[in-house]
């Protein structure tokens, strides 16, 4: 009730985005709504699943890009990610509960259980991110999608380099592998993220549009 739902009649630029996508991921068309916010979008409802951009994602971004955020979250959908995305963001309130009821006991035990999920829950962005990359068929445009999530803002969007942001995805990756420490930090700040820092998932994106999968289904796809 407090967000704008997209239909043929209302944003139906934004309607016709989530159509095509659809069409591409052979998927029916979940609800779609747009609401006052920062630049993020979500998909929630396991039985009834529908996404939300906010205000921000949309001023922010181009058609194409926003269309690479809208396959994203039908990606979820399409995975079967939504119940499971759910229980990673609701455990941690409950292990605390569980924790103050045995003395800490409870929450040493699910410690571990919550880094499994949200272990899965950062993995199921990459996922997410191929369908985006499946729908929207370009890969710049994707990139570009995650750089601005990473940094972007209306007013200096002309002055973002795609190319330097890819240096950077490769020099995070390689910085990183040189250093038992910094595989431990980046260990650290990781294991409460649910999502993988937009470099790596950039760099993990441009790694499978160069590899035989996306290749082979882009090739099925045009026959």
């Amino acid at each position: 009730g407090g967000s704008v739902r997209v239909g043929p009649r209302q944003m139906p630029r934004i309607h016709n985005m989530l159509r095509e996508c659809c069409s591409i991921l052979d998927m029916s068309e979940p609800e779609l709504y747009v609401r006052q916010g920062d630049v993020n979008a979500f998909t929630s409802g396991h039985n009834n699943p529908y996404i939300v951009l906010n205000t921000g994602l949309l001023e922010l971004m181009t058609d194409d890009e926003v269309m690479s955020v809208v396959a994203h979250e039908l990606g979820h959908i399409k995975c079967g990610h939504v119940l499971y995305k759910s229980m990673a963001r609701a455990i941690a309130p409950f292990i605390e509960m569980i924790g103050k009821a045995t003395l800490g006991l409870g929450s040493l035990l699910g410690i571990g259980i919550e880094a499994a999920f949200l272990t899965w829950d950062r993995r199921s962005e990459l996922s997410a991110d191929r369908a985006a990359l499946l729908a929207s068929q370009h890969v710049p445009t994707c990139m570009s999608m995650l750089m601005k999530l990473a940094g972007g803002t209306p007013g200096l969007s002309d002055q973002l380099s795609l190319e330097e942001f890819l240096v950077q995805a490769r020099m995070y990756n390689e910085g990183i592998d040189q250093s038992t420490l910094d595989k431990l930090y980046r260990f650290v700040i990781n294991i409460k993220m649910t999502h993988p820092v937009p470099v790596e998932r950039a760099r993990m994106l441009s790694e499978w549009a160069d590899g035989h999968e996306y290749k082979n289904l882009m090739s099925s796809y045009s026959t």
